[in-house]
């Protein structure tokens, strides 16, 4: 990653161009800060996007021209550092890719983890869908063709976004209950940042569509949207494949092996590989590959091969 400019000479652009005052600057690891979703992003640069009291922090991968689009969402801020990485980013062929790191992360720097829950009132899935329509829009593509990936934490937080969208999502070793994870070492700093007055039993009553992917996926197509996804879960991960895994396939009522749905849109399947939750890029790569006939049906077998 480049050497990116000192805070100090960079100022922000609202949505439009337009420059903003000179009192506000941006944080010293961007290229580039836009306030609001901009028009367009510009190629291979470190990218802050404020909405609300969010923070994305984005890059934006050109492929070539009539590629699709997918978004590759990131979790996770090594310790030690208080800036987001976006260096984990896989590259499929056949798309532009765009990377977000969760903006939670940057609320409070003892949060290492995290799945795009964020504050009570900003739902940062709102921002995603925001930045992600902009972006399809300046590649002239439509949002429902965006492909979300995401694997563990960031899993989730793709299914959301796909969810939110009426879009496509590959994920791996998904959390796919966040309830279920509320006592992992993070939950408790994100249930405050959420809201003090909130713990996770109040939350999954008021909020259900935030915290659980069946609840979300339900509603969804209850309003007429029609997402699409491809959930993996490895079952040497024994804590995901029990604790979010299974619970998920029940309630969806899904052959925990390989099942797909009533409507068609929905597809989990058990994989088997060393390394237990972790996942190599060339592996992710090979099942982003994999999902294609299911997650676009219909553009014909050539086409999903020459993506893949």
């Amino acid at each position: 990653m480049r050497d990116r400019p000192p805070a100090s000479n960079v100022g922000i652009k609202r949505a439009s161009g337009d420059d903003m005052t000179e009192e506000t600057l941006s944080p010293a690891w961007a290229d580039v800060v836009f306030a609001g979703a901009p028009d367009a992003i510009p190629d291979d640069r470190v990218v802050c996007i404020r909405i609300g009291v969010l923070d994305f922090a984005c890059r934006l991968k050109l492929g070539a021209p009539g590629d699709r689009l997918m978004v590759h969402l990131l979790g996770a801020i090594p310790a030690g550092t208080e800036a987001p990485t976006l260096k984990e980013t896989v590259f499929p062929d056949g798309f532009h890719v765009l990377t977000i790191s969760d903006p939670s992360l940057l609320l409070d720097l003892a949060l290492r983890r995290g799945v795009f829950l964020g504050p009570r009132l900003q739902d940062p899935h709102e921002g995603v869908s925001d930045i992600v329509s902009a972006v399809a829009r300046q590649l002239g593509r439509t949002p429902e063709e965006t492909l979300f990936y995401g694997a563990s934490g960031s899993g989730i937080a793709g299914c959301m976004a796909a969810i939110r969208l009426g879009a496509r999502c590959v994920a791996v070793n998904a959390q796919l209950d966040l309830y279920a994870a509320r006592k992992t070492p993070h939950a408790l700093i994100m249930q405050k940042m959420f809201d003090p007055e909130y713990h996770y039993a109040k939350i999954r009553r008021a909020y259900p569509h935030r915290l659980q992917v069946a609840s979300a996926y339900t509603q969804a197509v209850a309003e007429g949207r029609s997402p699409r996804l491809m959930i993996y879960q490895n079952r040497r991960d024994l804590i995901h494949y029990e604790g979010f895994y299974r619970p998920f396939c029940k309630l969806m009522k899904l052959d925990p092996l390989d099942g797909v749905t009533e409507d068609g849109r929905v597809r989990v399947t058990v994989l088997k590989y060393p390394g237990g939750h972790k996942l190599r890029p060339d592996k992710a790569l090979a099942l982003i590959a994999r999902s294609l006939a299911f997650l676009y049906p219909g553009e014909g077998e050539g086409e999903a091969r020459e993506a893949a």
